[in-house]
């Protein structure tokens, strides 16, 4: 089997160099042709696997063959079959996003109590209330960061890698990051009150939707009966939430179990997001935005520099940023007895 150099081939595909037949050769460097295959047909071949791999995650015998040769194949090789896994960005929907580039700090007022309408008479003087001296919720900036050190001479000699890749990698991880700080966040079980099991799941979930908007109300917010709410859930137990979700009136016996509010499912196999809460199977019922928020202070910063000391390339990265998820906005919800 012909050794392929993937980092060559990558740039041929990018940035087309290739002009006669020995340039294509060059692509796979030592290429032995049998049976009468062409170079033609071999990058045809080896780039149908690259996207069934990439597309599909549908290896061919080949492809795995491809994989499993450790002497045609270096290490690199695997990111360009295996599909790199997509973050899960779910959580944001859960928080009002605000941008306070540039401070040090967000504070989360609570308005509601403050400004009311009042009747006057004609000629009467409007009284003024002030803000800014209420209670309020602080956030404070925090620093999250990252330092890579990538030596030179592999750089200048793997197949495969550059200062990109790392760059990308960096990316992820910011995103996997985040991730990881919102579930802890909404699946923090301190001070939320918990919606026992009523005979099905699609019942308790009416049942918990009417506390919580309930609880919310109680707290000054304005909400709706309609108001939207999110069932943040292990991906184990999506079966028997999307059935209660979608169960629906009997017309024949006048059944009313069916979901009477405006609850969307959000599963994760994020760590964070477990399956059982107090050794029970449970989901948490959220109200999103209001104070679910989440502030970001200073975006991404990145900065690289080659280091002659130790003959590498240092790339750190940096983000400011905190949010917060009250226990008045959830309810753990028990999806068994």
């Amino acid at each position: 089997m012909a050794h392929i150099n993937y980092k060559k081939m990558y740039h041929a595909l990018t940035q087309p160099f290739v002009s006669s037949d020995e340039g294509l050769k060059a692509l796979f460097g030592s290429v032995q042709e049998k049976d009468g295959e062409t170079i033609a047909e071999k990058i045809n071949e080896v780039l149908a696997m690259m996207h069934a791999a990439q597309h599909n995650q549908a290896f061919g015998e080949k492809a795995i063959t491809m994989i499993g040769d450790y002497n045609g194949v270096n290490a690199g090789d695997y990111k360009d079959f295996v599909n790199e896994l997509e973050a899960d960005m779910n959580w944001m929907q859960f928080f009002r996003m605000i941008d306070a580039t540039g401070a040090n700090r967000a504070e989360i007022f609570d308005f509601n109590s403050v400004i009311t309408w009042d009747e006057y008479e004609d000629g009467e003087k409007i009284n003024f209330k002030p803000l800014g001296s209420e209670t309020y919720a602080e956030l404070r900036a925090r620093r999250f960061a990252v330092g890579v050190q990538m030596l030179r001479r592999w750089l200048s000699t793997n197949a495969r890698y550059n200062v990109n890749d790392a760059l990308e990698a960096i990316r992820i991880a910011n995103m996997s990051e985040k991730s990881d700080f919102a579930y802890n966040l909404l699946f923090d079980t301190t001070g939320v009150t918990t919606v026992a099991f009523n005979t099905d799941v699609v019942t308790t979930l009416n049942d918990a939707a009417d506390a919580l908007i309930q609880n919310v109300a109680g707290s000054g917010f304005n909400i709706s009966a309609d108001q939207p709410l999110l069932l943040l859930a292990n991906g184990a137990h999506r079966a028997s939430i999307q059935q209660a979700l979608e169960t629906v009136r009997s017309m024949g016996n006048g059944s009313e179990i069916i979901s009477e509010y405006n609850i969307r499912a959000v599963y994760s196999y994020n760590a964070n997001v477990t399956t059982q809460i107090a050794a029970t199977d449970s989901a948490m019922l959220v109200v999103p935005g209001f104070k679910n928020v989440w502030a970001t202070f200073d975006p991404v910063a990145v900065n690289q520099e080659m280091v002659f000391s130790t003959d590498s390339v240092e790339i750190q990265a940096q983000e400011y940023w905190n949010a917060q998820a009250p226990a008045a906005q959830r309810h753990i919800v028990n999806l068994t007895v």
